[in-house]
C-alpha cells in the first residue's frame, strides 16, 4: 500500500499538496455570501442577498473548483468580480465579472492558472467586462 503525505500549501492558499507539490482538492466547502465582500477560491458559495450586491472572488490557485449559486428569490443583480489582473474565460470570450439575476442562477469555475478562471458550467448567468 502507498502512503500519501499531505502538507499545507506554502503559498498560504487554502488547500493541501502531496510530496511533489501537486495540489489536492479539498472536501466541499460551503459559504453563504450575503454580507461578506470576498468569496473563497474553492467550494460552493450561495448568494442569499436579496438586494444589489458585489462580491470579489479570491485569486485562483491552479486546479481549484468554485461553484456559485444564487439562492435568493430576487431579481436584484448580484455581481461576482475578479481582482486586478484576474480573468474569467470560456470558449468564446474573456471577462472579469459574473452577473447573477434570478433564483438558481449558477456558475461553475475551474482555475487553470494563477490569473484565470475557466467557466465549466453556466446556468443563466451573464459574463461581463
Amino acid at each position: 500500500m502507498t502512503t500519501l503525505h499531505l502538507t499545507q500549501r506554502p503559498d498560504g492558499s487554502s488547500g493541501l499538496q502531496d510530496e511533489v507539490g501537486n495540489g489536492v482538492i479539498l472536501p466541499t466547502y460551503t459559504e453563504t455570501a450575503s454580507t461578506a465582500a470576498n468569496m473563497k477560491r474553492y467550494g460552493l458559495a450561495t448568494i442569499s442577498s436579496t438586494g444589489v450586491k458585489t462580491f470579489t472572488l479570491d485569486a485562483p490557485v491552479i486546479g481549484a473548483y468554485k461553484e456559485i449559486v444564487k439562492t435568493a428569490n430576487s431579481t436584484a443583480i448580484c455581481t461576482v468580480s475578479c481582482g486586478s489582473g484576474i480573468t474569467i474565460g470560456g470558449s468564446t470570450k474573456v471577462v472579469t465579472k459574473i452577473l447573477f439575476n434570478g433564483l438558481n442562477d449558477s456558475c461553475a469555475l475551474r482555475a487553470i492558472s494563477a490569473t484565470k478562471w475557466h467557466v465549466v458550467g453556466n446556468n443563466s448567468v451573464t459574463l461581463s467586462t
